[in-house]
């Protein structure tokens, strides 16, 4: 563009602002110099003439220069239109010249772009553009705003002259979240540097709209003829908030997907020692992804009706809570408990909303809850505990992104369980079923003695249950006693009663600690135990009967005066007695 003079700041101004239009714009002074042009009528002149310089009308001669003087002198007539044939008739070249308050706007058009009828109004068009536009001085204060800049900024060129307060709400930042420094503003940058800013983006806070607008600003340094710093800045900014968020969206969408992928590989094929590692991870990423203060797993415990938080993860500051909700009973948490029980979702997003009464108020306030989401962990048709985000240091209201993960956590959880518990089972019933084997195999050894084969068997139970290294175990046989090895008896213990001949001749009792559970398929595993010792005991009695009848038919045959010979059916003598 041109270099226009100092004393030509109005056309300066308006031409700055149009400089991007694809109308061509020539301003001339009160003598018709050329004083600026647009790049459209840039190029538009470098094609029709070759020496621009000059006055405008000794190369575009008026058609009519009475009716021409009319408009000058006529202080009513704002604007006056001619047409001019160049280059020999072959193009139409139509002029619409605008009076301003120290010179000329003139708008040149071809016979294409004039055929389209369309006439600016270019007085108005800088007050009614919707992009922003702030002209500013050396220093960077601003000199002129456009209604649509102090729109988007959300400030008047007097709050920002320092003539009217700024509300304290009001900030800047960068894309990140981080703040946007005033010495980092794309203006001073172009004051400071005499170099252009182009596409700088910045989120500007409205305090009123409580919500960011962004908006990408282009800043352009002018010089004055011959000096070297800018003497003035102007920039132009357009709202590409919509593009923003819709970025932000795609963006989450996508960190979405890569985090419920991760999480769901995670849990493939996971050996359950890791099990707890992988859980505390997932929650850890769950929990920063959202935003939460604080997320857990609480797993549910039918028998005690009670809701045990078994892990959790709380971000920088919040202060840990596993031990607060421990065991938590149905009644002290009615509404939210039944909720999930029957496999429907608790969401306070306003816990201070609640009655203060509330119990649900009354035991979230203390942690310093504000929002809460708990999701249940549906496992075939039942609950087996549930997920929670806790927001804490502020009101939070839970997307519908937010939600569906957490759903989709739950059941990534309820899945790793059911595989977990289905490989816990197998492994159990071969322990079980290794030890019927071993405790089988001891007691057909003839070489040993009955105390010897129990004090065995004794130590080989334990390995058949959960938890080897905490289970003791007890026989009681004919008046004899014998335990494991670390004997620890409680009050958490199955028994079950060894039968000879359908009497009772001992028991057995297998002891674990207090907080610990049976399951299920270990008191199957102590009947067969019992079972397989009351088999080898009616077999040894079976046999000691046996042993007892063959010694008394001896001694009566060996005091019989007769002759006594048996033989079998290979002619082979098997007996006879002492007689014979």
């Amino acid at each position: 563009m041109s270099d226009r003079n100092s004393n030509d700041e109005p056309v300066g101004i308006l031409l700055s602002a149009l400089h991007q239009l694809p109308e061509s714009l020539v301003f001339l002074n009160s003598t018709f110099e050329i004083i600026a042009k647009n790049n459209s009528a840039e190029n538009l002149l470098s094609s029709l003439i070759t020496n621009p310089e000059g006055k405008y009308f000794d190369f575009f001669p008026l058609h009519n220069p009475s009716e021409f003087e009319a408009f000058l002198n006529d202080s009513e007539k704002n604007s006056v239109a001619w047409t001019t044939e160049w280059d020999k008739g072959s193009k139409l070249i139509t002029h619409q010249i605008k009076k301003a308050s120290d010179g000329f706007v003139v708008v040149v058009k071809s016979e294409a772009a004039f055929s389209s009828g369309r006439e600016i109004n270019y007085d108005s068009l800088f007050e009614k553009m919707p992009e922003g536009v702030v002209y500013e001085d050396a220093v960077g204060i601003p000199i002129r705003m456009n209604p649509a800049a102090e729109a988007l900024i959300g400030l008047t060129i007097e709050q920002i002259q320092g003539f009217s307060p700024i509300d304290p709400g009001w900030h800047i930042i960068y894309p990140d979240g981080t703040p946007f420094p005033v010495e980092s503003h794309p203006t001073l940058v172009s004051l400071r540097t005499g170099l252009p800013v182009k596409n700088e983006v910045m989120g500007v806070f409205n305090p009123e709209l409580k919500d960011y607008k962004w908006l990408s600003l282009n800043s352009t340094p002018e010089f004055r003829p011959g000096e070297d710093k800018p003497y003035q800045v102007f920039a132009t900014f357009i709202d590409i908030t919509e593009q923003i968020r819709a970025e932000k969206k795609l963006k989450a969408q996508s960190e979405l997907l890569n985090l419920l992928v991760n999480t769901s590989t995670s849990f493939i094929n996971i050996p359950e020692e890791k099990l707890h590692e992988t859980i505390q991870i997932s929650l850890k990423k769950l929990g920063e992804f959202v935003s939460a203060d604080r997320i857990y797993v609480f797993d549910y415990q039918p028998d005690e009706k009670t809701f045990t938080n078994s892990f959790q993860w709380c971000s920088e500051e919040i202060a840990p809570q596993l031990d607060f909700l421990n065991e938590t009973s149905l009644g002290e948490m009615s509404l939210w408990t039944e909720n999930l029980l029957k496999g429907e979702i608790t969401y306070l997003e306003d816990v201070s909303a609640l009655d203060p009464n509330d119990i649900h108020r009354q035991i979230l306030e203390p942690q310093g809850i504000k929002s809460l989401l708990a999701m249940p962990i549906w496992d075939n048709s039942q609950c087996s505990g549930f997920v929670g985000l806790d927001s804490v240091r502020k009101q939070h209201s839970y997307s519908d992104n937010e939600f569906n993960l957490l759903r989709i956590f739950t059941g990534i959880l309820s899945n790793v369980n059911n595989r977990l518990k289905k490989e816990r089972q197998l492994k159990e019933r071969v322990k079980e079923f290794n030890t019927i084997y071993q405790v089988t195999k001891i007691t057909i050894q003839d070489n040993l003695t009955e105390d010897e084969i129990l004090e065995r068997i004794i130590q080989l139970i334990p390995l058949g249950f959960f938890e080897p290294g905490e289970t003791s175990v007890e026989i009681r046989y004919m008046g004899d006693v014998f335990t494991s090895t670390d004997f620890q008896p409680s009050s958490r213990f199955i028994h079950e009663k060894i039968l000879l001949s359908n009497k009772e001749v001992g028991d057995l009792k297998v002891f674990i600690p207090e907080n610990k559970k049976f399951l299920p398929e270990e008191y199957p595993l102590i009947q067969a135990i019992c079972n397989v010792l009351g088999q080898h005991f009616e077999s040894k009695s079976n046999l000691n009967e046996s042993k007892r009848n063959e010694l008394q038919l001896k001694n009566l045959l060996n005091t019989q005066t007769s002759y006594v010979l048996r033989t079998n059916l290979q002619g082979r003598h098997t007996y006879w007695n002492e007689k014979f």
